[in-house]
């Protein structure tokens, strides 16, 4: 791993509070893709280095705020992934119904980012990022909290024994989704562990695994959009390119899953190895 990409992370996790404080404060009217994506990610790091901070009520609730932030970034996020999909889509003779799409998604993306920020404006009036900033100065300069560490290990080796070599992984699209919900959580916690080298290289390993299920995913909510929006027989021809693409990002998933459980060769399970199954409730990021 170079030095740069472990100075780059330890960075990026340094101080998630000062980093959305800036981001409601320069928000623009325009949110552009970049910026929908900053807000859903910096919102999951502050929750993460908040867990072991102790807050006031008002803080608490400022921290609370920020998660309904992120869940209308998160989909204003989604569109926009769906209309960067769609442009990568190549169906000759086929460019009315995927221009129709296109702007279906198009009119949907104005609504979300119209609804963002109605928020981002309320929590600018209630000096949300005054209270963020005030906790940012809480926060201990390069601090490397192993503790955080311990426990991120200890649920990424239950993960990989119990999940990721699970044989209904391959069959279950909730149960990949829900388990990239998990490392997505893992991967933040360990980014709040401070630059510890295994918490950098936990990072790496888990992000490589979450970008290509989250492709996957990505491509399903397109193929699912596809289908309610052009369910005439102009849509055949694109549906079934978007279900060769979908099909491709699966696979490419599950290879990313194994790989992983290869590369940490975790032990076998113990006879008093608790499983604890994935909820078939989750969050979206």
């Amino acid at each position: 791993m170079s030095s740069i990409f472990y100075f780059m992370t330890a960075a990026r996790a340094q101080n998630p509070f000062h980093q959305y404080a800036k981001l409601l404060q320069n928000s623009p009217s325009s949110i552009s893709p970049e910026q929908a994506h900053r807000f859903r990610t910096t919102a999951r790091r502050l929750q993460a280095f908040s867990e072991r901070m102790d807050l006031s009520k008002r803080e608490s609730n400022a921290i609370s705020d920020t998660d309904t932030l992120r869940k209308r970034a998160s989909k204003l996020h989604d569109i926009d992934i769906q209309i960067a999909l769609l442009a990568q889509v190549h169906t000759p003779n086929l460019k009315a119904p995927i221009e129709s799409l296109q702007g279906y998604l198009q009119k949907k993306r104005t609504r979300f980012e119209a609804k963002l920020n109605k928020r981002i404006q309320r929590f600018q009036k209630e000096d949300l990022g005054k209270v963020l900033a005030s906790i940012s100065k809480r926060v201990p300069k390069g601090a490397a909290h192993s503790g955080i560490m311990a426990e991120v290990h200890t649920e990424f080796a239950r993960l990989v024994s119990d999940h990721i070599t699970h044989p209904r992984l391959k069959l279950d699209e909730e149960l990949l989704h829900d388990l990239r919900i998990r490392l997505k959580k893992l991967r933040y916690r360990a980014e709040a562990a401070g630059p510890l080298p295994k918490a950098v290289a936990m990072v790496a390993s888990i992000k490589k695994v979450q970008d290509a299920i989250g492709h996957w995913h990505d491509c399903l909510k397109l193929l699912s959009t596809a289908s309610k929006h052009i369910q005439d027989s102009t849509g055949v021809p694109l549906h079934a390119q978007i279900r060769s693409l979908t099909a491709s990002a699966h696979s490419d998933a599950l290879h990313a899953c194994y790989a992983m459980a290869a590369e940490y060769n975790a032990p076998k399970k113990s006879p008093r190895t608790v499983v604890q199954p994935i909820s078939s409730h989750t969050q979206t990021a």
